[in-house]
């Protein structure tokens, strides 16, 4: 969502989703102790399961600073799958490097999160959410406070290049 909307990590966001391929698994978890002597907190969970049409074989969760991290486990990429028909992988821009995204990334968001991408959400994990509607800060007047600013068109957008 930030990569499409902000080419990087949305300002108010509290997690970040990270897929590797099912084949990597093993390794991930041999890392746990690298994550846990930089000190997240680690959960794992190794469980077949079908998320959007596709096998996860699990998940490794990193908690840090109020911060959560999730890796997840998949079988294919639609990056792997265009490149195996012989197409160029869909990138995205994000912090600066182009990355594989999904095909149309703006629909998949669309489809995903509804006809409303583009105004603004304060986090799916707080619940019951309207789109364009950031929650009362318990702070008012806070410089962190997200319902000061207009929940749509106030955040400028990148500007975008082709390279």
């Amino acid at each position: 969502m930030g990569a499409v909307k902000f080419q990087g990590v949305l300002p108010w966001e509290l997690d970040a989703d990270i897929h590797f391929p099912n084949d990597n698994f093993t390794a991930m978890l041999g890392l746990i102790p690298r994550f846990k002597a930089a000190g997240y907190r680690v959960t794992s969970e190794r469980t077949e399961k079908w998320r959007n049409g596709h096998k996860v074989l699990g998940a490794i969760l990193l908690y840090k600073n109020g911060w959560k991290i999730d890796l997840y486990g998949h079988d294919i990429f639609q990056s792997a799958e265009l490149v195996a028909s012989g197409q160029k992988p869909t990138k995205v821009k994000f912090a600066g490097m182009w990355v594989n995204a999904f095909r149309n990334p703006g629909l998949s968001m669309r489809n995903r999160y509804g006809p409303e991408i583009y105004h603004h959400v304060q986090h799916s994990s707080s619940g019951v959410y309207k789109s364009g509607v950031f929650s009362k800060c318990p702070t008012p007047g806070h410089s962190a406070c997200l319902d000061r600013l207009p929940a749509d068109g106030s955040l400028q957008f990148s500007d975008f290049s082709i390279q």
